[in-house]
């Protein structure tokens, strides 16, 4: 019995959850989306602003985890886009950069902590209010922020139709 008793419970024992979320097991569709987020976590945490926002991006989107994990995940986003955005007033003064540079790095770093500011109500209205003024300063106001993304690889929206045009389908190519 002591030696058939370790042996049925190894068999019998449940896969670790994932080290982010303990309800969340390799057998989990969810799982592979947590890997995801744990490396952007990990950018995150040393990287610099387009970090932070490409983890609060997969933060965003990861409506389909379980709340518990995802609110202690974007609380903690929260704190790295404040921390991050109150740094970037000094790295404007010391490091030399295009004006253009500047203005994209304080319109991203205010879009960031206004939408976190959104989800964690409070969180960020100083980082918020002072890269306000930090846009006022050099004569900017802060740009719409586009609804999503658009990169190389995602087509652009296409053109809305007029009033009365009708759709274009198009008919596959017959062979002779």
């Amino acid at each position: 019995l002591l030696v058939v008793k370790p042996l049925i419970e190894g068999w019998l024992k449940r896969p670790d959850p994932h080290p982010l979320c303990g309800m969340v097991y390799p057998s989990d569709p969810r799982f592979a989306a947590l890997d995801a987020v744990e490396e952007a976590r990990g950018k995150a945490q040393v990287g610099g602003l387009a970090s932070v926002s490409a983890y609060w991006a997969l933060l965003a989107a990861g409506d389909d985890l379980p709340q518990a994990c995802l609110g202690k995940l974007r609380q903690e986003a929260v704190e790295l886009i404040a921390a991050t955005s109150l740094t970037l007033p000094a790295q404007l003064r010391e490091e030399p950069m295009p004006r253009r540079t500047q203005l994209e790095l304080l319109q991203e770093a205010f879009h960031l902590a206004t939408a976190a500011d959104e989800v964690v109500p409070g969180s960020c209205q100083r980082v918020a209010g002072l890269l306000l003024r930090q846009l006022e300063a050099r004569g900017e106001v802060p740009k719409p922020r586009p609804s999503r993304p658009i990169t190389k690889e995602s087509p652009a929206p296409p053109a809305p139709a007029a009033a009365g045009d009708a759709p274009v389908v198009e008919e596959p190519a017959r062979s002779p």
